[in-house]
This record gives structure tokens, C-alpha cells and sequence, in this order.
């Protein structure tokens, strides 16, 4: 099953790579950037809390569990966009 895409009719695999080679390494580095915070705040945090697993405190912190890693995607995913235009 071939696709019949015009777009992509004069381009090779070379220049396929070199298009996607920067936004693939951008979104890399920001998943990783991201996940990096992720687990520095979650240890700081762990550190600092109290035990009380059933305060608001401890249930507003697990909500906010991942949220670097959101912003990180999402601030690279914006540089992608800006970077191509």
C-alpha cells in the first residue's frame, strides 16, 4: 500500500531527515528537561511534607505530580513551531 501524498513526492530521505532531526532532538531534550525537574521536585518535596498523606497539602502536591513535565513538552513543542515558521 503506497500513499500518494503530493507534498511528498520531491522529497527524499535525506531531506526527510534533516527536517525532522532538530524538532525530534528539541522534543527529546524537553521530555528529558522535563522529567529531570519532575523527580528534583518530587524528591525536595518528599522531604519536606509531613506524613499526613490525608491533608490538602499532600492532595494538591499529588495533583501537581508531572505538571514539569507537561510544561516542558508543551514549551518545546512551542520552540518547534516557532523555529519553523
Amino acid at each position: 500500500m503506497t500513499l500518494n501524498l503530493p507534498l511528498l513526492q520531491g522529497i527524499d530521505a535525506q531531506q526527510l531527515l534533516d527536517m525532522l532531526l532538530l524538532p525530534g532532538c528539541i522534543l527529546i531534550l524537553a521530555l528529558a528537561i522535563g522529567i529531570a525537574l519532575n523527580k528534583t521536585i518530587n524528591r525536595r518535596i518528599e522531604r519536606h511534607m509531613p506524613g499526613d498523606e490525608d491533608s490538602w497539602q499532600s492532595i494538591l502536591i499529588d495533583a501537581m505530580r508531572g505538571t514539569p513535565i507537561s510544561f516542558c513538552l508543551v514549551s518545546g513543542l512551542y520552540w518547534i513551531q516557532e523555529i519553523h515558521e
